[in-house]
């Protein structure tokens, strides 16, 4: 997960295996502020530098979740 942020709010991108670890459900935001629900619309699965340009908001409670994964995986 990496920070993407304006003035704002502060946009955490995802990888392709985070995106796909994700519920449906799940409200994700573009970097160019489109929002979308997982499960109910496309995200392309283009990546720079690792990540999509789709992310969670802030401080969503599965950010959280996401973080502790990637630190597990990475042990």
């Amino acid at each position: 997960m990496s920070a993407w942020w304006d003035s704002d709010h502060k946009l955490c991108l995802l990888t392709p295996q985070e995106y796909s670890d994700l519920p449906d459900g799940t409200l994700l935001e573009c970097i160019d502020g489109e929002q979308l629900i997982k499960g109910q619309g496309h995200v392309d699965d283009d990546t720079r530098g690792g990540h999509l340009a789709w992310g969670v908001i802030g401080e969503h409670p599965l950010r959280l979740k996401l973080l502790l994964i990637q630190g597990l995986k990475h042990d």
